[in-house]
């Protein structure tokens, strides 16, 4: 996932406001929390965007499934421990108070077996009282099949076109996105296709109480239309 493309992953997504979604997650970490720690593992972390404001408050550890994605979050907090892991079968040996995995990484799990799997992960890598936050992709009855989108950077040395139309069967929706990226050296084409769940509110509620969490959904998220999950151990 963005091997190919990873090192184009922060100027595509440039328009996020790290530093006020870290503010809100941080301050439901703040009201909620009750291990007394501060120890927090991010999931499927990318880049490590989030971490910088993360790691003024916490004890912060990074997981991603991506090496080169990892390699980047390396580069940029050398000082902060990573993992490369699947989020469903990471297993490091120490638990934390806190475990966050935000801009829709869960969906990429795609199925609710697999997402059942995660969630269990999570659990068992968190204490009593340890807060976790997942940030979903679109609810199943918001996402528009067919719809058009374009992401854009033009700045002098480079210059990135993506786009794609938005696909679904079920509850998988479909994100083929295409690539043109330019530099004075050269000008490439990119194929990424990306498969991601739709899960509902009710049934993710439900496997997050099964592994352990009192479970709330908060429509007001980082994101349109995403929201997000927040489960305290019990």
């Amino acid at each position: 996932m963005y091997q190919d493309l990873a090192e184009y992953y922060d100027e595509i997504y440039s328009y996020k406001d790290y530093a006020a979604e870290a503010g809100k997650v941080i301050a439901l970490i703040k009201s909620n929390l009750k291990t007394g720690g501060n120890k927090l593992l991010d999931a499927a972390c990318g880049t490590g965007k989030h971490i910088g404001y993360f790691k003024q408050h916490y004890d912060v550890t990074g997981v991603d499934i991506s090496d080169k994605m990892l390699g980047l979050a390396k580069e940029r907090y050398p000082d902060v421990q990573f993992h490369q892991a699947d989020m469903m079968n990471m297993k490091l040996g120490r638990d934390f108070d806190v475990l966050v995995c935000l801009f829709s990484s869960i969906a990429h799990l795609k199925t609710y077996k697999n997402l059942n799997k995660a969630l269990k992960n999570f659990s068992r890598h968190l204490k009593k009282g340890g807060v976790l936050i997942i940030e979903p992709f679109i609810e199943p009855d918001k996402y528009i099949a067919g719809a058009l989108f374009a992401d854009m950077v033009n700045r002098p040395e480079l210059k990135i076109t993506r786009m794609n139309i938005s696909k679904r069967k079920k509850d998988i929706a479909t994100l083929d996105f295409h690539w043109l990226i330019g530099t004075p050296k050269n000008i490439s084409y990119y194929r990424d296709r990306h498969e991601v769940g739709l899960f509902d509110i009710e049934k993710f509620k439900k496997l997050m109480a099964e592994a352990g969490f009192d479970a709330a959904f908060l429509k007001d998220g980082l994101l349109k239309d995403r929201g997000l999950f927040l489960g305290i151990k019990n």
